[in-house]
């Protein structure tokens, strides 16, 4: 949710470009199991004909070269996993509010894609039965390593959704496994597994590319499902951007070329 409330937060900020008011208020929801956080900001304001459309990934109404119109989209997805649902109102001149709505009593959980395959890094036996315990029955299928080099071996031979690893390895260290990874497919999301005595790692990690983290011992399943399910998600956006990008380019090098088949 943090990363949700980061992107909103950012979308407002970017609508006021010549300053303006960013409002943020907390209250109790339509329903009694719900919570309610609400962003109202007094800045451009986006036309009806677009408010169905902010959320629907590689669509951004901002004409900067860096935006790649996927954040209110990872923010809707991120509400939706949560059990929730985002409400969204604007006049153009006069600003837009973002209302966000939550449930307080848990997560009904749907399964996830079968194709999305799980690679679990780490020498603990009990973490490595957790994660194929815990995704048994939603959906992805889940391979695991307990060394580094059994981590990368199995990495080079298949394709995964995520990667789940661990800092502290018997036979090399997770950050260096994590450049590894990173430098062979940038796009896999990484979630590394720390203690509570090592987060500086984890800190490190996340500024080297993993997408989140995850202290031992873990706080709740639903944290740590909300967590995979975000990671496999910006993931499967990023690899849909990069093939959507990759595309329109070869169309603009060969724009004039009919083909015919027989």
């Amino acid at each position: 949710l943090k990363q949700c409330f980061l992107n909103i937060l950012t979308n407002s900020i970017q609508a006021m470009p010549a300053g303006g008011e960013l409002k943020i208020e907390t209250k109790q929801g339509e329903q009694k199991n719900e919570i309610q956080a609400i962003f109202s900001d007094t800045g451009v304001g986006i036309a009806q004909e677009y408010i169905s459309k902010i959320f629907l990934p590689f669509f951004s109404l901002q004409k900067s070269s860096d935006r790649n119109g996927l954040g209110l989209s990872f923010a809707y997805q991120i509400i939706k996993n949560h059990g929730g649902y985002l409400k969204v109102e604007s006049k153009v001149g006069a600003g837009t509010t973002f209302t966000i709505s939550l449930p307080l009593d848990g997560i009904n959980w749907t399964k996830m894609s079968p194709e999305d395959k799980l690679l679990v890094i780490d020498d603990e036996v009990f973490s490595r039965e957790y994660f194929q315990k815990l995704l048994d029955k939603l959906g992805p299928q889940v391979k695991t390593a307990s060394t580094a080099s059994e981590g990368l071996k199995a990495f080079q031979e298949s394709s995964f959704a995520l990667v789940i690893l661990d800092i502290r390895l018997p036979d090399g260290n997770g950050i260096e496994l994590l450049k590894q990874i990173k430098e062979s497919n940038p796009l896999t999301p990484i979630i590394v597994i720390t203690a509570y005595g090592t987060v500086e790692n984890a800190v490190r990690a996340m500024k080297l590319g993993a997408f989140d983290f995850l202290l031992k011992p873990f706080e709740g399943t639903e944290k740590v499902l909300i967590t995979i399910k975000n990671a496999i998600y910006q993931g499967r956006l990023e690899r849909e951007n990069l093939s959507l990008k990759n595309r329109l380019k070869s169309e603009a090098l060969f724009p004039n070329i009919i083909g015919r088949s027989a």
